[in-house]
Parts: C-alpha cells; structure tokens; sequence
C-alpha cells in the first residue's frame, strides 16, 4: 500500500514539499511475519510502482533479520521446534543457493541450542573432501578448511548418515557440553553440520536429540 500525505514541519524547512508512505507485508508460505515501511519525504512526486519494486528487494534480507531476531533458547521445546521448523521453511525457500540456504539453516540452529560454533561442509565436486563454507570460527590457524573424505569421525558420520550426539561433563557448570554431527542428504550424502560448544541439560538430552534428528529429516525432503 502506498499513501500520499503532509511533510512534516522540519521537512517543510528542509524544502520538502512531498511525502509518500510505503508498506508491504512480509511473509512466507501465506504467513504474516511482519510489515516492511518506508516514509520518504522529497521535492518531487514519487513514482508508486518504483517505490514498491525497492520495498520488495529488502523483502528477503528482512525475513532473515526476523529469524535472527527471535532468541528460541528462551522458549518451551514445543515453541521452540515449531518457530524453528517456520524458520527452516521459510530459509530453505529463499531465493538463494543450496550452500547459502544451508549456512542460514545452521546459524538457526546454532542459535537455538546456543552453541559457541556452527561448522558447515560440504562434500566437494569430486567427493573427495569435506569442505568448510561457514566461517571458520572455533578453528586454530593449524586447522584446515578442508578434511579427508575417507577417514576421520566427521566422514564416517557423512558416510553413515547417522546423527551423533556427543557429551561431556562440564564440572563448572553441572552441566553437559555438547557437540551435535548432523549429516545432510538429498538423494545422496552432501555435506555436514556440527555445533560446538553448547551445554546440556541431562532431562533435555532425548528432547534436544529428537529436535536435531527432525531437522536432519526435514533437510533431506
């Protein structure tokens, strides 16, 4: 929608003469997230159909502010899985390539199980290595970005495809730390997420390995 309207006065000094107010909803799968708005105040007439067309362009960076915005650790593991599972929707939809859309899925994750790092591999063209995209976070100068398809803990998870969950005490805490391995597939062994460093509360261990687990199954529709 686009109203026309007054300047206000500091405008109105300003030479200002025209006023123009802007908004347009955003949402994803015919779900409201929120409304994009833009006041603009100018010397000439503002052409509607334009001012539209550059609302829509911020339309996809809005919605990953608002997924990024929502602090999930706060809320009930029901909440908690359904606002997640909204999210991976909506990032896996996004207008973008596979590798970017699986960098938005594990800063999400990353988030919601308030993990230190979030680590994301693909495996390369020639499937010869796992290759990190995300930022290299957690990693020593010693670590490299690329890591050996045919040996190590990371391949065996990427080759079985079964999630693991590891934990150790944390005697600061009281708590477990944890570190998730979630391999991803499509019709074939792709890549791998892997948050580090986020704790563990022991009654919550089944519901949090449940939550990963769904996620590993939605990314493999």
């Amino acid at each position: 929608a686009v109203l026309q309207g007054e300047v206000p006065q500091f405008a109105e000094a300003a030479g200002l003469t025209h006023r123009v107010a802007a908004s347009i909803p955003i949402q994803r799968d015919g779900r409201r997230m929120g409304v994009l708005s833009i006041n603009i105040d100018s010397r000439e007439p503002v052409v509607e159909t334009e001012l539209l067309k550059t609302l829509d362009r911020f339309i996809e960076p809005a919605q990953r502010a608002i997924f990024r915005s929502v602090d999930l650790a706060e809320l009930p593991w029901v909440a908690q899985r359904e606002i997640l599972f909204r999210a991976l929707d909506a990032v896996m939809g996004l207008d973008a390539g596979f590798p970017e859309r699986l960098v938005e899925t594990g800063e999400l994750l990353r988030r919601t199980v308030r993990a230190d790092f979030v680590h994301v591999y693909l495996i390369d063209p020639l499937s010869q290595r796992l290759e990190l995209i995300s930022p290299a976070r957690g990693l020593s100068s010693t670590e490299s970005r690329y890591l050996p398809l045919d040996r190590g803990f990371y391949s065996w998870v990427v080759d079985r495809g079964v999630f693991q969950l590891l934990t150790a005490p944390d005697t600061q805490s009281g708590l477990d730390r944890g570190v998730a391995c979630l391999p991803v597939r499509t019709s074939r062994p792709c890549g791998l997420l892997v948050l580090e460093h986020f704790k563990v509360k022991p009654e919550a261990r089944t519901e949090l390995r449940d939550l990963l687990v769904s996620v590993i199954e939605q990314l493999e529709e």
